[in-house]
């Protein structure tokens, strides 16, 4: 019974590693055709991310300057 499980485990995890590396070699396909269309919510998040930085930044600077006065 342990042995059966354990099979099925094992061939879950290798299936599993399978799909993964198809999927990795159709992404670097795609890559080498230049089809690959970027993730632009990625790129949207980043610079969502760099303006609340800035703008605590530039918040943070104001602040300063209004307490060395």
């Amino acid at each position: 019974m342990f042995s059966e499980d354990y099979r099925a485990v094992k061939s879950a995890v290798v299936e599993k590693k399978e799909e993964e590396e198809a999927e990795k070699e159709e992404k670097e396909e795609k890559k080498e055709e230049g089809t690959v269309e970027e993730d632009e919510g990625e790129e949207e998040e980043e610079g969502n991310m760099r303006r609340k930085k800035e703008g605590g930044r530039k918040k943070w600077e104001r602040i300063k300057r209004k307490r060395t006065r």
